[in-house]
């Protein structure tokens, strides 16, 4: 029964994971995409018209690269004391990407080996400051997230049943379903080979099947084997 039925630590993790990406999604993704947008505009101005003509005739000549900025980048001291942050490379931060970009020289640097220099991000603030404040705001909008998903594991680790879930946090037992199953179901619903929903228990069907051929062919072949 759905009353007894344990919500383990994996489980709660995994829909930790899924809500949190979900507003990412819904709330980031947008956001970001047009920061990108705008970031390209700013690297691609000042190229002559003649670099255009050029690439049209000889793609293969032009060296074009992606740029990746790091949100970490551009926060003040300050913000990074608040946080208690003190690395870019971690994975709640913003990256913003940018494809097939002109190597140009921005004060005798390429643009495409600004990964680990502050050059180029002088130069946002410096050129784009309202695009370098997006970039900031974005950033500590994701570190307050990573602060509500934590928020939201402490939550659902009080949280030790199914039946609990889906009557404190009916949300969380949506995704729980998603990526579980419905734990009242005698048999989970599962995607196959071809990524169509089946029921767990024509899977394990399908899987005794599958392993009683390979077990009754040994065994064919071993009798073979013993004749010779």
């Amino acid at each position: 029964m759905v009353a007894y039925k344990k919500f383990s630590k994996s489980e709660r993790e995994g829909v930790v994971r899924v809500m949190t990406k979900n507003v990412v999604e819904k709330e980031y993704k947008p956001i970001m995409a047009n920061v990108e947008s705008e970031l390209t505009t700013l690297f691609m101005k000042d190229i002559p018209n003649e670099v255009f003509e050029f690439e049209k005739k000889y793609p293969y000549l032009i060296d074009k690269g992606d740029v990746t900025l790091y949100g970490y980048d551009f926060l003040t001291k300050e913000d990074k004391e608040k946080y208690d942050i003190w690395s870019r490379w971690n994975h709640t931060y913003p990256c913003f990407h940018v494809s097939n970009i002109y190597n140009k020289m921005i004060d005798g640097v390429s643009i495409h080996e600004f990964h680990m220099d502050d050059t180029l991000v002088e130069y946002i603030k410096k050129n784009a400051p309202e695009i370098a404040e997006k970039i900031k705001a974005i950033t500590i909008k994701r570190l307050e997230l990573q602060d509500w998903s934590d928020k939201l594991s402490c939550t659902l680790g009080n949280i030790t049943t199914i039946n609990k879930l889906k009557e404190e946090f009916p949300e969380a037992y949506t995704i729980y379903v998603e990526l579980y199953g419905d734990p009242s179901s005698p048999c989970k619903k599962v995607k196959d080979d071809k990524g169509n929903e089946t029921s767990m228990c024509d899977n394990i069907e399908k899987l005794r099947a599958e392993y009683n051929k390979v077990v009754d062919n040994k065994e064919v072949d071993n009798k073979e084997v013993d004749k010779k």
